[in-house]
């Protein structure tokens, strides 16, 4: 269960689990790294996540590939918000 619900009165309080908010500070990391690549990078930056992220699965370790495409997903995405914002995205969602 990823959260339990507390009823005290007429408020009610949501807990989390520490596994919960293990995956939240993964979430808010990985955002964090993809921000700074695009800063750096600027949208190469998702290429070069996708190829490392090919490299690392090929070696046979699955997981640090996912986070690594994790990473350029949240860099697509802050490219694309950003994109959306400026008025300078033409793609076709």
């Amino acid at each position: 269960m990823l959260w339990s619900r507390a009823v005290l009165g007429q408020s009610t309080i949501l807990t989390l689990s520490g596994q919960t908010w293990a995956m939240f500070r993964l979430h808010t990391l990985t955002d964090g790294i993809a921000s700074r690549m695009l800063a750096r990078h600027g949208i190469s930056a998702v290429w070069e996540l996708q190829v490392a992220a090919a490299i690392v699965y090929r070696t046979g370790n699955r997981t640090a590939a996912e986070c690594i495409l994790k990473m350029a997903d949240a860099a697509e995405r802050e490219w694309m918000q950003a994109a959306d914002h400026a008025g300078i995205n033409n793609l076709k969602r």
